[in-house]
């Protein structure tokens, strides 16, 4: 798992996410992405509807991040940036 490169600004974040750090991975032979920080417990956040990951809890990461390990992958149909 490797950290995806460039800042925040770059990835489309439109909060100061210090500390969640986008993963770009390759589940199966395809690309997938998941966001993942903090520390504690761990806490899977999974997305619905239309959109990604980002999309559904950029607004709640921080917040999760200062009391959990956050782990927040795409959904094998969420649109690939």
């Amino acid at each position: 798992m490797k950290p995806r490169s460039g800042s925040i600004e770059q990835t489309g974040f439109r909060f100061d996410m210090t500390h969640i750090t986008p993963y770009d991975l390759i589940v199966q032979g395809k690309p997938a992405r998941m966001w993942r920080g903090g520390s504690g417990d761990p806490l899977i956040l999974i997305h619905g509807g239309v959109g990604d990951a980002e999309l559904h809890w950029d607004a709640n990461f921080e917040a999760l991040a200062q009391h959990c390990d956050v782990i927040a992958p795409d959904l094998p149909a969420s649109p690939q940036k």
